[in-house]
């Protein structure tokens, strides 16, 4: 395959990921749901927190600024500097991919249930998520985008340990596994947010209206 044919291949994750967007709001998602669980976790007997459904209803609100956002800082910002292409991409390979990856964690997951008691497993699965979102975040957001930044390997470098760290310090804090995941959160939104600036002082808004491209 010639360089230029991966450099196709790669074209519409790099037009996705370019500004920043995407990972921002997906560490805003990831930081908010272990938060708000957390509080969950840890409110007194009796609290509104511990009704189920308020959380989930809570839970499905995020997603609200999750979508909102993403359309209108594509929208106002994105389109108006990098222009509007829509990009043919293949929904079975999306799919087959997606199926792949949950097959994985829930294959791991499982081995580790059966292989280490419940004061033993908990960290095993921490360190498992945080390499599984690793990977995922070393695929997507660096090799797919080939957006090789010094400060995208300090973040593959944070989410690997991180997590894992977070609970081995504080693990007699209160529901400490579940802060921990924040962690993750917190990655997605710093390089997110890095991402997002840097894009901003190396762009400026185009003058023509944006057009629908199919490519």
């Amino acid at each position: 395959m010639t360089d230029s044919v991966v450099e196709y291949v790669k074209r519409p994750a790099r037009y996705n990921m370019i500004d920043g967007v995407d990972e921002m709001l997906i560490g805003f998602l990831f930081l908010a749901l272990p938060l708000l669980m957390h509080v969950a976790n840890v409110a007194p007997e009796g609290s509104v927190w511990r009704r189920k459904p308020l959380l989930l209803i809570t839970n499905a609100l995020l997603l609200v600024p999750f979508f909102l956002g993403r359309r209108l800082l594509k929208e106002r910002i994105t389109y108006r500097r990098t222009g509007y292409v829509k990009y043919r991409y293949s929904k079975t390979r999306s799919v087959i991919g997606g199926i792949v990856g949950f097959a994985v964690g829930v294959a791991v997951t499982v081995v580790i249930y059966r292989f280490w008691s419940a004061p033993q497993r908990e960290p095993y699965l921490i360190l498992t998520s945080s390499l599984l979102w690793t990977a995922f975040y070393a695929y997507f957001c660096v090799y797919k985008t080939q957006m090789y930044r010094i400060y995208r390997y300090v973040v593959v470098l944070l989410m690997a340990i991180s997590p894992w760290a977070v609970y081995s310090v504080f693990r007699n804090v209160r529901d400490i596994s579940t802060l921990s995941g924040a962690v993750l959160g917190a990655c997605f939104l710093i390089s997110g947010v890095i991402t997002f600036l840097s894009y901003l002082h190396n762009t400026k808004p185009d003058t023509m209206q944006p057009t629908d491209d199919a490519q």
